[in-house]
This record gives structure tokens, sequence and C-alpha cells, in this order.
């Protein structure tokens, strides 16, 4: 399993790049307005309907973290390890530590807490930015602020209990942000389907860190639980 993570480690520090200049783009574009044409107010609605539906499918990610615990089940050979306790999602360990946090004597993920609680609010506000008339100065500081949001979720994997909730819960926010932002300035859908595009990698790309983050914390433990990735 050495050479595959091995290439996996290089995929995602590529991904990461990718992913920084992708924000640097966005920022270029902002900048230095093109010049394009106004789309009809239909485009409103096909952006709303994919972008809620990305919010959506992860917030019942968030929601549903035993498909997410299966990885922490897997056998190595013939022989089962010992299964740790699972909570959270992540095992019950120290190494985990700063990947849960507590409520109400319950632990919760601390990831898919944010992620949650910020794809939910993305739905709300931007429905309300597409159907309910809310309206945005012509200018491009919501692009700028959700770009910086949507960076800072890499800071997440390094974070811990409530800071890494509050990292994960801009992350969606940060996404809408751009998007609504780009649509408020251009009114194009092209524009806003290269958003909505952009922000389907920026999802895909944090997953892949985080899977890299939990891979690199469980091959530096000495413990043979389930969890452990061999």
């Amino acid at each position: 399993m050495v050479k595959p993570m091995q290439s996996f480690e290089k995929l995602v520090v590529i991904s990461v790049a990718v992913y920084l200049v992708s924000l640097l783009t966005v920022l270029i574009i902002v900048f230095n307005t093109p010049l394009v044409q106004a789309d009809p107010s239909s485009r409103k609605t096909l952006t709303w309907i994919v972008f809620n539906t990305i919010c959506l499918a992860g917030v019942l990610a968030s929601v549903s973290p035993e498909t997410c615990s299966r990885i922490f089940s897997k056998k190595a050979g013939s022989n089962t390890l010992h299964r740790k306790r699972i909570e959270g999602h992540h095992p019950a360990c120290n190494a985990f530590s700063t990947h849960v946090v507590k409520i109400g004597g319950h632990v919760f993920c601390a990831a898919c807490t944010g992620l949650f609680l910020g794809g939910v609010s993305a739905i709300v506000f931007s429905t309300a930015y597409f159907f309910s008339g809310l309206s945005l100065e012509k200018s491009p500081q919501p692009v700028l602020i959700g770009v910086i949001m949507v960076m800072l979720v890499l800071l997440g994997q390094a974070a811990k209990g409530f800071i890494r909730v509050f990292l994960n819960l801009i992350f969606p926010i940060g996404g809408m942000l751009v998007l609504i932002g780009f649509d408020n300035l251009y009114e194009n859908l092209f524009l806003n389907a290269f958003i909505t595009a952009l922000i389907v990698f920026w999802i895909i790309v944090r997953t892949m860190v985080s899977s890299w983050s939990h891979w690199k914390t469980c091959s530096s433990c000495s413990s043979r639980c389930a969890a452990k990735i061999e």
C-alpha cells in the first residue's frame, strides 16, 4: 500500500497547487472585468438548482458519518485487526482528539459539523439571493471574501475542535459568495457554470486533503487497530 499512498500524496500536492491557482484565477477575472453578455433571468434558476444540489449532497454526507466509518472496518490480509471504538466516525484515540467536538454529551466530527452548518447556511443565503430579491452592490468584495474562506479550509487539517468546525463552516459559504458575487457582477450563465465547476473541484480537493491527513495520522501510529491504514 506504500507506493499507491505515495502516489496519492503526490496527487494531493498537485491538486492543492491547482486549487490555489484556481482561486488566483477567480481573483484575476473579478478584478479585470471581462466583457460578457448578460443572460436572461432563467440562469438564476439553473444556477440555484445545480449549486443547491451540490450543497444538499454535502449536507447529507455530513450527517451520515457511518458511511465514512467504513474505512475503519478494513481487514489486513486474512486477519481482522482489533476494532477501535468509533466516535464522530473517527477512532476514539488521542491522535484524532482534535478531529472531534463534544456537544451536549455527544461526540461529533468537527469537520462534518462545520460542513453541515455551512451547507445549510449556503442553501438559505443562495435561495435568498436567487429568489427572494436579496440585492448586493456591484462589487468584487463578496468574491474576494469568498476566495479567502475557500482558501482557509486548507488550514482546517491543522486546527482543533471548534476552530476546525468554523473553518469547515465557512468553506461552503465561501463558495456561495464567489458564485453569487460573479452572478451579481456579470449575470452570465457560462461564468456561473465555470464557478460551479470550480466549487466541485474545491470540494474534491478538500476531501483528498482530509483523506491524506487521516492516512498520515494513522501511518505514524504504532497501534494495531482496525483504523490503521496498512
